[in-house]
């Protein structure tokens, strides 16, 4: 479909007399990675249940491919695959055993589909084993595994790198940007972790008590500015400039400077070492996304530090 896949509009929580979330507007489009950014309470998780209909909506409206999830609940959630919290499993039974029981509930019969996401996924040398012996972040994979069992067409995950170590963080990464990139899913993930997201994300929304702040590109965030080290930094410019003629790059101290989103750095990476230069590092240069988060949470922590400002 064209234009955006999910929208949030307005999207309102109450419990009680207590505000959980409060009129969350954004859209996210096919293709891409988005982020759900806030410390621990901002609200994540309680978007997330409303988005798959595990709580009800208190206000407003969220569509998945044109269908609302208040009132075509059936339809909106068909081609969602998700994780919520920690995933759950039978433990006496095996992972590709859960896996078969969980893709016939969805009364599909698709068999070669499970290996399919186990080699995607890098679990054939543990798929057959109970997953009582498994480790946190074996449930964590499984439980990717079982969000893909369906081809979704999104892809929600609250907190997916709990339980990983630095390698299982990275391989997952480079799934979930092949997912998107590849297959046009929409991967939606939660963290309050700024470096993981600033690797993995292409926008990121910044919720804190409920609330959005801010919707980024991580390329704004970044500033997109790159610094290579690099041998000959004269030499290389001029090589740069011919190959790229859109780009700007300046020679400074040791290196090159110039502005590249993640895409183009990858490609002036190749085209550098294919041109016999020696690349020993690739720093991003200017604002992080920590940088961003402070900036927009600035006046929050102000407010509460000086209740007289509100005034």
């Amino acid at each position: 479909m064209a234009g955006p896949i999910v929208q949030l509009i307005d999207v309102t929580k109450r419990i009680g007399g207590r505000i959980i979330v409060q009129d969350l507007s954004f859209a996210i489009n096919p293709g891409e990675v988005f982020g759900l950014l806030g410390p621990n309470g901002a609200g994540k998780t309680t978007t997330i249940r409303l988005m798959v209909g595990l709580i009800r909506l208190s206000a407003g409206e969220i569509l998945i491919g044109g269908r609302s999830i208040r009132t075509q609940f059936t339809a909106a959630i068909a081609r969602v695959g998700a994780i919520v919290e920690a995933p759950q499993f039978y433990e006496f039974l095996t992972g590709r055993q859960n896996l078969a029981y969980f893709l016939n509930l969805a009364r599909r019969r698709e068999a070669a589909r499970i290996g399919e996401v186990v080699r995607f996924l890098g679990m054939a040398g543990y798929i057959d084993d109970r997953v009582g012996t498994y480790s946190l972040g074996m449930k964590q994979r499984l439980g990717i595994a079982q969000a893909l069992l369906d081809r979704p067409a999104v892809l929600i995950l609250d907190e997916p790198t709990n339980g990983l170590d630095p390698a299982g963080i990275k391989e997952l990464r480079e799934h979930l940007r092949y997912l998107a990139a590849a297959e046009n899913v929409a991967v939606i993930v939660s963290s309050h972790i700024l470096s993981e997201m600033e690797l993995l994300c292409d926008r990121v929304a910044i919720i804190k008590k409920g609330r959005l702040l801010d919707v980024r590109s991580l390329t704004e965030a970044a500033g997109r500015q790159v610094r290579f080290e690099i041998d000959r930094p004269g030499e290389a410019a001029r090589v740069l400039a011919q190959a790229f003629p859109e780009l700007s790059p300046a020679a400074v101290d040791g290196g090159l400077l110039l502005g590249a989103d993640r895409e183009s750095t990858a490609r002036i990476n190749a085209c550098l070492v294919g041109a016999g230069f020696r690349v020993f590092g690739i720093r991003p240069q200017g604002r992080t996304l920590e940088d961003v988060f402070m900036e927009v949470t600035v006046d929050e922590r102000v407010d509460a530090a000086d209740p007289q400002r509100k005034q």
